[in-house]
């Protein structure tokens, strides 16, 4: 599939490492650099030869879509050695903070607040490429708590598993899931069927087949109860007894109490018990149920706009004192009215003020400015991820252009609820309409020095 390859820049090792280290020579790229990175390593007899051989390769991007590792696939079930192979870790790549994919699915997660994971880089670029663009895979076996809380700050609340249909993928799916839970993340199993993948469903029956399968997924509860029924004999009510004692161990080790009440009364439903047995009624409430722990990154509430912000912030943060060009192209453009989240605004008031006042705009002097725990909070999550410095004007712009579209729009919507809510006078409302008139025949437009950034895109 050349349309599969080309879109996700996929790449192939040969087995004979002398073309890879060619192409670096004539690059300029030196032996030490290409080990620092991951890509040669040295053997027992100080040779030296390229990290991988007769595979093929996935570059891993970073969530703004730069290059910081690579991932390869053996090429047949046959050969030696795991079937998925990373780059080592690097500074730039932690295998345990990067999730594949979501560098094309960020946006879509973060609007609809629900993810599909999966276990292989080829299940998660297929179902991207077929139109389910708000999947993600981990690097290597393990899914980690890191892992969860990336998906955690898009503001995720429920999430599906597309485990492989073997008895590796149904052990996946029962500790992934769990990871979830724990963080009050609502998680569905997607019934593969045994011996298939996502990818190779969607070679056999399309998307259809996988968006069937996606209606038909099952809560996590429901997917423990049968997923443990099969290593005990329900019929024994010591075995039984195992079973219930295995699960609710599980749920107790959630951090939502609504949650735990609610799993437990739902699994004594499913193993058709009395509620009291599995220790409803009897659990901790320590804390009222709505409350969530300080400082979880569960208890902050994240919207697409929220994303769009906090990305302009980082911009500015991070790069604003470095490219006079980038600052520049946001004084013009942006004013703190076309921040939506509050806590965004008040962080870009406070850069703008002390940038513009001539006083210092380093991250320590922007920190001991903040006066609330949710800016803290916000102002730690924008400068603790890196940004793509090679892609910084494209996304910039591509950002400001955005922020500005939503603020237009919602500018039309508010004068369109005042007008429809029949308080205004005939003459408000005319005045309203030749507004709203003005507005539409003005769209948005990015105001670019000749010494700036050359357009991306247009507005309309």
């Amino acid at each position: 599939d050349l349309d599969f390859i080309e879109l996700f820049k996929i790449g192939f090792a040969p087995k004979r490492g002398t073309l890879f280290g060619k192409y670096m020579k004539k690059l300029g790229a030196t032996s030490e650099i290409l080990e620092k990175v991951g890509l040669i390593k040295t053997l027992q007899d100080g040779s030296k030869r390229a990290f991988f051989s007769n595979r093929i390769i996935f570059p891993i991007l970073d969530p703004s879509g730069g290059v910081i590792g690579f991932s390869a696939r053996k090429i047949s079930e046959e050969a030696i050695g795991p079937k998925y192979v990373n780059t080592p870790e690097t500074p730039l790549f932690k295998k345990s903070q990067t999730l594949y994919g979501l560098s094309f699915s960020r946006r879509r997660i973060a609007k609809e607040k629900r993810a599909i994971v999966v276990e292989g880089q080829i299940d998660a670029l297929r179902l991207i490429q077929e139109g389910f663009n708000l999947t993600i895979a981990g690097q290597g076996t393990a899914f980690t708590e890191e892992h969860v809380s990336e998906l955690l700050n898009l503001g995720i609340t429920k999430v599906y598993l597309a485990m492989d249909g073997d008895v590796a993928g149904k052990q996946a799916a029962s500790k992934i899931g769990n990871l979830f839970q724990k963080e009050g993340v609502e998680v569905y199993v997607i019934p593969i069927p045994e011996g298939k993948d996502p990818d190779t469903l969607l070679k056999e029956g399309g998307p259809p087949a996988f968006a069937e399968l996606l209606e038909k997924a099952v809560d996590y509860l429901s997917f423990l109860v049968s997923y443990f029924s099969k290593e005990h004999d329900l019929s024994s009510p010591s075995q039984k007894n195992q079973l219930i004692q295995t699960i609710v161990e599980r749920i107790r080790g959630w951090d939502h109490p609504l949650m735990v009440h609610e799993s437990l009364r739902k699994l004594a439903r499913l193993t058709q018990v009395p509620e009291k047995l599995v220790g409803v009624g009897q659990e901790e409430m320590g804390r009222s149920t709505f409350v969530k722990r300080q400082g979880s990154l569960s208890e902050v509430t994240i919207d697409p706009k929220r994303v769009l912000e906090t990305d302009l912030l980082r911009w500015l943060f991070l790069l604003g004192r470095e490219s006079p060009s980038l600052f520049k192209l946001i004084q013009t453009n942006l004013r703190p009215e076309h921040f939506s989240v509050s806590i965004c605004r008040r962080l870009f008031s406070l850069y703008m003020e002390n940038r513009l006042g001539g006083k210092e705009t380093d991250l320590l002097t922007l920190a001991n400015h903040l006066e609330s725990p949710e800016e803290q909070l916000l102002f730690s999550e924008i400068v603790q991820k890196k940004v793509n410095t090679e892609r910084a004007e494209e996304g910039v712009l591509e950002t400001v252009t955005k922020m500005l579209q939503h603020y237009w729009m919602e500018e039309r919507e508010k004068i369109k609820i005042k007008i429809q809510s029949g308080s205004c006078s005939e003459e408000e409302v005319l005045e309203l309409a030749k507004r709203f008139d003005a507005l539409k025949r003005s769209p948005p437009k990015v105001e670019i020095a000749q010494d700036q950034i050359a357009p991306l895109l247009p507005l309309e």
